[in-house]
This record gives C-alpha cells, sequence and structure tokens, in this order.
C-alpha cells in the first residue's frame, strides 16, 4: 500500500494495461459532525494531466445544531434534522502531482424539522420542505492505493455548504422563530472508495 495526502481531492483509480480507461467511480460517506450521514456516487473522467471532471448523486440524512441570535433578545439553541434527496449536481477536480482542489455544485430536496429550544419557553417546531442548492466537497483527504485491486481508500475532512434554501420556522403557541439557516451546512468525517472499470497497475495520467 502507498498513500497520497490529497487537500480537497484524490488521484484515479488506475486503469486496464494498454490504452488507461478516462472513467472511475467512488463512493463516499460523509458523516456530518452533528449526526448523520450522506451517500455520495462521483462518476469523473480524467479529462487531462491536471484536470478531471464528472457529477456526484446521494442523499442521505443531516443533523444541525446552531446558535441563533437577535439584538436584544437571548441566544436560542436550534436544531435541524433534514433528509435530503436527491442531491446531484456536477463536480470538477484540479491536481497537480499529490495536491488537489475537488469541488461540486449542485441542487437538492429537501425536508427538514426545526427545533428551538427557548429557557422557560415551550419548544418551538416547524418543518418546511423545498429545493435548495449548495456546494459538496471533499476538503482534507488522505487516500491509500492497493494496486492488487484497482482501488484507492481515503478518508479524512469533507462538507456540505448551502447557498439557497426556503427560510425555516418554528412556531409554539406564543412565539415564532424565523432563520435563514442552511439545514446542510455542515462539515463531514470522509469515508471513500473509489474503483475503475478495469483492473491493472498503469496510472490515468500515463499517457499525457
Amino acid at each position: 500500500m502507498c498513500f497520497l495526502l490529497i487537500f480537497g481531492g484524490g488521484f484515479s483509480p488506475l486503469a486496464a494495461e494498454g490504452k488507461p480507461s478516462r472513467a472511475y467511480n467512488q463512493m463516499a460517506l460523509e458523516v456530518p459532525t452533528d449526526g448523520g450521514g450522506m451517500l455520495m456516487y462521483s462518476r469523473m473522467w480524467v479529462l487531462n494531466k491536471y484536470l478531471e471532471g464528472g457529477f456526484s448523486v446521494g442523499g442521505g440524512v443531516i443533523d444541525r445544531d446552531f446558535d441563533l441570535t437577535a439584538p436584544g433578545s437571548p441566544t436560542l439553541k436550534g436544531h435541524t434534522q433534514t433528509l435530503v434527496l436527491p442531491y446531484i449536481g456536477p463536480r470538477i477536480t484540479a491536481i497537480y502531482h499529490v495536491i488537489g482542489i475537488s469541488i461540486g455544485y449542485g441542487i437538492f430536496y429537501a425536508d427538514s424539522d426545526f427545533k428551538v429550544e427557548w429557557l422557560g419557553e415551550p419548544r418551538l417546531t416547524g418543518r418546511k420542505s423545498g429545493w435548495g442548492s449548495g456546494f459538496y466537497s471533499p476538503l482534507l483527504v488522505i487516500q491509500f492505493l492497493d494496486p492488487r485491486y484497482n482501488v484507492v481508500y481515503g478518508f479524512g475532512l469533507g462538507g456540505f455548504f448551502g447557498t439557497s434554501f426556503p427560510k425555516l420556522k418554528a412556531t409554539s403557541s406564543t412565539s415564532v422563530v424565523t432563520t435563514t439557516e442552511n439545514p446542510i451546512d455542515t462539515l463531514t468525517l470522509h469515508l471513500s472508495y473509489s474503483w475503475g472499470p478495469n483492473s491493472g497497475r498503469k496510472s490515468n495520467r500515463d499517457e499525457w
């Protein structure tokens, strides 16, 4: 086994002897810091020696805990539990030697339960469903290449960063709280498994 330290991405699994394949697959489990789990599939094509492009699709559950603040009001504790299905969008990776940057941007449909804890007051609850958009990126990943089986194992830091979603609202019999917090914003533990369509010992990039 050998390993590479990749910032934001990875190198392609090996391709077949002879003409190398230009495509590979990746399955990643993203475990959010506050709970839940997202299963993401990516199909990537090697475009040239330094660039890969493809798409990611997946879904799962993201839990979030966060503080809600407003001028003149006490700090409230917010929690969301969000079913995300699907998340889909393009992904691009730039690589130079063993350093890479990988980022995806997509749309998603989410069903989010929103709860707010307010000291001395009944819990506020709400639910919101709708379409949103956001980034998906492995941020700091260590990858291990196993040339015997033509697979790459990776683990490290990942994340989802939302850019749009309908406002969340929680209510009780006496109060209403709204927020623009995005329910998919989270860092994750990234665990991935990448493989090519053929086995072999030739790098996808040797031909460039």
